[in-house]
């Protein structure tokens, strides 16, 4: 019907603005409910892994609620319980004077 097509005409655009920016993102804090299925956040999540992107992953009710298929795709250790864990490691080379690589390791040097 008419509203389909509406619908995935509108839908094919916002899919492709949402992967652009992932596109132009030098990194990703996100944060998943593992009971809501989500089929955007899970294209993004994957799309910023193939380009290499660092993914800091908060799940709702902490990473033991972590779905295993991103237990195979994020590193566990970029996977948090909450965002007050996932903030200490984003921010603390901010402090530092840092660089992000987009090889997923994190270069930290102090200027003083």
């Amino acid at each position: 019907t008419r509203e389909y097509d509406e619908v995935a005409k509108r839908m094919k655009q916002v899919r492709a603005d949402d992967l652009r920016l992932c596109d132009i993102s030098d990194f990703f804090i996100v944060h998943i409910l593992p009971e809501v299925a989500s089929w955007g956040s899970a294209e993004e999540i994957y799309w910023a892994n193939r380009l290499k992107k660092p993914i800091f992953l908060i799940v709702s009710g902490g990473k033991e609620k972590c779905p295993l298929w991103l237990m195979g795709t994020i590193p566990h250790k970029y996977i948090y319980n909450n965002l007050e864990e996932a903030l200490q490691l984003v921010c603390l080379p901010l402090q530092l004077n840092y660089r992000i690589q987009h090889n997923r390791q994190i270069q930290i040097s102090n200027s003083n």
